[in-house]
């Protein structure tokens, strides 16, 4: 089958035509788990039901997405919201920022990612918090800063200026071998 842009899924379940939601469910559902798991520190069985209630989320409002605006910002809006609902039910505060799997190595390689993908997550757990979430934004979900700008109810410039403070200061932590 031929590859179906975002755009025309979302035009044609607008229309009524519901048969294609899931290639949306293909393309956004790994993200989404991702943002709860690895973002949030979220248990792998309570991020799938999360990523559910996302998916359903997105099926009940899709008729109501305004096709100019940025699925993947308006799919990490209802992420965020479901996790502080998600936190606010639960009334315990998140654990980690970047949480890593403490998996056992099972090759130099595996074991190289895992002391880089450490590495990573401590550095990120330097950068203040917003910083923190900008560059996840940037990097990790591929978004403008003016998407990020929209969702954090930030100007651009500010997530801007705040994306060259937290290169720079991962540059330093990294270039410079700096204690975290």
């Amino acid at each position: 089958m031929d590859y179906v842009s975002d755009l025309e899924i979302i035009k044609e379940f607008q229309l009524g035509k519901t048969d294609r939601f899931e290639f949306l469910v293909k393309r956004y559902a790994s993200l989404c788990h991702y943002y709860f798991q690895q973002r949030r520190s979220i248990d792998q069985e309570t991020a799938q039901d999360l990523t559910q209630e996302v998916l359903l989320r997105i099926y009940k409002n899709l008729k109501q997405f305004e096709p100019r605006s940025s699925l993947k910002a308006w799919i990490l809006t209802i992420c965020r919201n479901v996790a502080n609902d998600f936190f606010r039910r639960k009334k315990e505060p998140e654990i980690s920022q970047y949480a890593t799997q403490e998996d056992i190595p099972q090759s130099a390689e595996f074991e190289t990612a895992q002391i880089q993908r450490k590495s990573i997550a401590d550095a990120l757990d330097v950068l203040p918090e917003r910083q923190k979430e900008i560059i996840e934004m940037k990097y990790f979900w591929q978004m403008s800063c003016d998407e990020i700008a929209n969702i954090m109810g930030i100007p651009s410039g500010t997530v801007k200026s705040d994306l060259f403070r937290a290169r720079l200061r991962l540059f330093e932590i990294f270039d410079g071998g700096e204690e975290k």
